[in-house]
């Protein structure tokens, strides 16, 4: 007998910060080793915690968990230039630089965010797509972007966009087999400065009527 799960998708809030920043390290670990550096890796797990817990709810703005009987599983964060973005209440740069010293917090900024992509009217873009590894291959990724492609139809958007490490074969196969086209490539030498990957591929579909509601049920 096929067993199934269930996902149940929420907004993050402040209770998920510890959750969230341990599904982030394992699943971007080597782009975290590169802007924090082995030594200064605990730290910068910390001073990521910290910017949201100081920023509350505003620091959260756009990110939803996957629970799994409750427990937190997975994390996507949805952007689109429809949502009310309120301004950042404390200074994220002042943070990181007090906790790692100027050059290395300011690395670390810059190194955190070295792809930059302006939303546009009509588009849902994508980012921390992130799954606990003892939940791979359960349909959790699946689930959360799927949820994504509801809410975009939901604000009444064109697309949902996102960008994936050209070399990323099972996140590849996971998008194209969603509908997911390669609409550009993007190179970075940032980004081959920090895990060896040049190339960046910006991924687009188009939104169409999907049924889904908070309770996604996936075969295990």
């Amino acid at each position: 007998m096929t067993q199934s799960i269930v996902v149940n998708m929420r907004h993050a809030t402040l209770a998920d910060i510890n959750r969230i920043v341990a599904i982030h390290a394992d699943a971007f670990h080597r782009t975290f080793v590169a802007a924090f550096g082995r030594k200064r890796y605990d730290a910068g797990l910390r001073v990521m915690a910290d910017v949201w817990r100081r920023q509350g709810a505003i620091g959260l703005q756009g990110m939803w968990v996957a629970e799994v009987d409750g427990y937190v599983v997975g994390t996507i964060t949805m952007r689109s230039r429809g949502g009310y973005w309120l301004p950042a209440s404390v200074p994220v740069e002042w943070l990181f630089i007090r906790s790692l010293g100027i050059i290395r917090g300011l690395y670390a900024l810059n190194a955190l965010s070295f792809i930059e992509h302006h939303v546009t009217a009509n588009e849902l873009y994508i980012t921390d797509v992130a799954v606990d590894q003892r939940f791979h291959r359960r349909g959790i990724g699946r689930a959360m972007l799927i949820y994504a492609l509801a809410q975009a139809e939901r604000q009444q958007l064109g697309q949902v966009s996102l960008y994936v490490d050209a070399a990323n074969q099972p996140a590849m196969a996971l998008y194209q087999g969603l509908g997911f086209q390669v609409a550009n490539t993007h190179h970075s030498l940032m980004g081959w400065f920090l895990v060896r990957q040049v190339r960046w591929l910006f991924l687009c579909r188009a939104v169409v009527p999907i049924a889904v509601n908070e309770h996604v049920s996936l075969p295990s």
